[in-house]
């Protein structure tokens, strides 16, 4: 700190005087230091329902409440999510998080979750993430009938009309669930009960929420 010195001079009510000598002050704390306060708005972005396989990207604030400069790091715990920026510039930053349902795992009819850290000088923020991903899959792919069923699985089964297509647009098979469940089982056979050749098949789902499409392909062997 910086060293003063000062002489003092008093006087009491009768007129006498008294003096001292310099003394020396040192600086105390300074008190207009910088404290960055780290906020995030909103701490949870819940995404809802996102079709497979599709992206979707919401945003948060991460700013300061404090005084100085903030910066630090955003970073994720999922694959399936992306952050951007990955640095804090500013004292009021947008974060874009995107979810990629394209690289989930094989139980895509559930709820995933994930977690957005924000590391910064102002201390550590977290915003949680979710999402349920829709979809209609099949399994096994190929699929041999004479030995097993074909599996439609996924959050667009439930209550779905799924109907199976060669690839020149004739029907070959009409299902339905109409009980809530999230599977549903084809054995193989066509309008007719007789089981189909081998070749790649086409199918349409359509339910409440949408439609789904995709294809498979049949091997019959012996």
């Amino acid at each position: 700190g910086t060293d003063y010195g000062y002489r003092f001079e008093a006087e009491d009510v009768h007129g006498s005087q008294a003096t001292g000598d310099p003394i020396n002050v040192v600086d105390g704390p300074d008190i207009s230091e910088e404290i960055p306060v780290l906020e995030v708005d909103p701490a949870s972005l819940a995404f809802g329902e996102v079709k497979v396989p599709r992206t979707k990207t919401m945003t948060f604030r991460a700013y300061n409440t404090g005084t100085g400069k903030l910066s630090g790091t955003i970073s994720d715990d999922r694959d399936w999510i992306t952050v951007d920026p990955t640095s804090l510039t500013e004292n009021d930053n947008t974060i874009s998080v995107t979810v990629d349902t394209g690289i989930m795992g094989e139980e895509q009819w559930k709820e995933y979750t994930g977690t957005v850290t924000v590391t910064s000088n102002g201390g550590t923020k977290t915003v949680s993430v979710s999402v349920t991903p829709t979809c209609v899959k099949v399994y096994p792919n190929p699929f041999n009938p004479g030995y097993s069923r074909l599996t439609f699985w996924g959050s667009g089964v439930p209550h779905a009309t799924i109907k199976i297509y060669t690839v020149s647009g004739e029907l070959v098979k009409s299902l339905h669930e109409i009980s809530g469940e999230y599977k549903i089982y084809w054995d193989g056979k066509n309008e007719e009960g007789k089981l189909v050749v081998t070749g790649i098949y086409l199918f349409v789902a359509n339910n409440p929420e949408g439609r789904d499409t995709g294809k498979f392909m049949v091997i019959r062997k012996p």
